[in-house]
């Protein structure tokens, strides 16, 4: 899948306020989440987002 594709499907979702589909169709498994914090926060793979997201 191409850049361009992601990001329409990502707006799609979005707009269509699917976001946890955007995360199962569009997110790999080993994704790596950096917030930016004090302190910075680090999370690592799709249930730690997935977790972040419901947060």
């Amino acid at each position: 899948m191409d850049t361009k594709t992601v990001g329409t499907q990502l707006v799609a979702f979005c707009n269509a306020r699917e976001n946890a589909k955007a995360l199962d169709t569009l997110y790999h498994n080993d994704i790596y989440s950096v917030e930016v914090s004090d302190p910075m926060r680090e999370i690592r793979g799709i249930d730690g987002v997935r977790g972040k997201a419901k947060w």
